[in-house]
């Protein structure tokens, strides 16, 4: 059987592996389009999966994004009409669902970001189903998705499930007062939703690599070269993708100005700040609940002590033990789906 992956963003890349290990395993042809945006082919072709890339990334302007989105719904209806999948499924992708509604395929929509107001509105309206976190559902009631489209939820975040799969027997061995190793994630720059400050711990990173090893992970070449400028010989900038399993085996803390790849080490027990500086989504809220997380957007070397002297390993379990719950629950969907 043939199912479709849609990929827009890089985080996708992490939250389909376990699912495509196991399709793939269960003799199924997988089909992966992707749009050619960050590093999102980088982090494929690190997996070794076949794709076909359909467009790029429209940049911040909002026509722009209009006149690519309307470009690669094109791109994704020949795709289709040529390959012919049994199902599809997306995280976050707007013009998938679409695409497959008029081909008549079946479309599993994912998404955790509910800023996302007229994305989730279209992809909603388009696919067959829509399988939220469950810290949604009261956003859902509020906005009566429930009532206009066909809505389901799982268990924790989507993180969780897909690290629940790849990291099962993994355990940070190191003394929560021993940091040597910091790792940082700067802000989204060109996302649309993304309206905070730029380049705003410049300073106290570079203050930082006096006493820590620091490691920057740009997510594209701008921000590449804007921090190639601070770069010293306790400050490295990551020219190449790194995977999810080599920070983790040397990250101590992690500095995060973004969403997803803050959450992965988070929820991986590693000491973990956010230093987002725009309206939080509910997910990191959930997370900083449940002490999981940390988060200020007035970082400095104070907060960051403070930090090394907690531990936030303590509900690393439960969000493991619902990612999986949460990933057994989507592939039992998916084939229930196709035999409607």
């Amino acid at each position: 059987m043939k199912i479709w992956i849609d990929f827009t963003n890089s985080p996708h890349v992490n939250f389909f592996e376990p699912f495509i290990h196991q399709w793939t395993l269960q003799g199924h042809d997988l089909l992966i389009t992707c749009k050619d945006h960050g590093n999102i082919i980088d982090l494929i072709e690190l997996k070794g999966w076949k794709y076909t890339v359909l467009d790029k990334y429209g940049g911040k302007s909002k026509l722009k994004k209009i006149i690519f989105w309307v470009k690669r719904l094109y791109s994704l209806q020949k795709f289709l009409s040529m390959e012919r999948p049994r199902i599809g499924i997306g995280q976050s992708t707007f013009g998938a669902p679409v695409a497959a509604k008029i081909r008549g395929i079946p479309f599993i929509y994912l998404n955790d970001n509910e800023h996302a107001l007229a994305g989730n509105y279209i992809a909603m309206s388009f696919s067959t189903i829509s399988i939220l976190p469950i810290f949604l559902k009261d956003i859902a009631k509020k906005r009566k998705w429930e009532k206009y489209f066909n809505i389901s939820y799982y268990p924790s975040t989507k993180e969780s499930i897909y690290l629940s799969q790849i990291f099962k027997h993994f355990k940070k061995l190191n003394s929560k007062n021993e940091i040597h190793n910091i790792y940082f994630r700067p802000e989204p720059w060109t996302a649309l939703y993304y309206k905070g400050k730029k380049n705003f711990l410049d300073n106290l990173l570079t203050d930082l690599s006096n006493k820590y090893k620091i490691f920057i992970l740009p997510r594209y070449k701008e921000q590449l070269n804007h921090f190639l400028n601070l770069q010293n010989n306790n400050l490295t900038v990551l020219i190449k993708p790194v995977s999810l399993k080599t920070i983790v085996e040397n990250c101590d803390l992690f500095i995060g100005a973004g969403g997803t790849m803050t959450r992965e080490i988070a929820i991986l027990g590693i000491p973990t700040i956010s230093t987002y500086q725009d309206e939080l989504l509910e997910v990191d809220k959930y997370l900083i609940r449940r002490g999981v997380m940390f988060h200020t957007i007035e970082l400095d070397k104070n907060y960051i002590e403070n930090v090394i002297q907690k531990n936030n390993d303590s509900s690393k379990v439960d969000l493991m033990t619902m990612g999986n719950e949460a990933f057994e629950y989507i592939n039992l969907k998916m084939f229930e789906l196709i035999k409607t």
